[in-house]
């Protein structure tokens, strides 16, 4: 695992406000596999399950004198129940903890990690699907 992905992880599990109603279920820290997204399937026991995978690259070569090669991380996760506003409170918490989940120094794990804040996010997409073991799922 990268060293950039393990301080997502980190971000994730030491961010305060994933707590309550929006505290966290499975964290699928895969390394050794790269699932395609129809793959990424839990059990409805494991929500809001989160997984965080590489994401393709496509820098532009033309403007890319300095060889700068965005790493770009793609963060699933998978929330119960058909309320998108619960989906979007979880969405803005992942997002959140990628600036705001601090380590001990009060320097943000993915800066510690990779010596930059985190560039950019999105795009966010929400899908409606159902689960295996879920009323009416496979």
């Amino acid at each position: 695992m990268t060293n950039a992905r393990a301080s997502v992880w980190d971000a994730i599990e030491n961010y305060s406000k994933f707590k309550g109603d929006y505290k966290l279920g499975k964290l699928y820290k895969l390394d050794n596999e790269q699932p395609a997204m129809a793959q990424l399937r839990p059990a409805p026991a494991d929500l809001p399950a989160v997984f965080v995978i590489p994401a393709d690259i496509s820098p532009r070569w033309i403007q890319n004198k300095r060889q700068f090669w965005p790493y770009r991380l793609q963060m699933v996760c998978f929330v119960g129940g058909w309320a998108f506003s619960f989906a979007e409170g979880f969405c803005v918490r992942l997002i959140d903890c990628l600036g705001l989940s601090k380590d001990s120094d009060g320097i943000p794990y993915t800066k510690r990690a990779t010596g930059h804040y985190v560039k950019e996010f999105g795009p966010v997409q929400f899908l409606r699907t159902t689960l295996s073991g879920e009323r009416g799922g496979p």
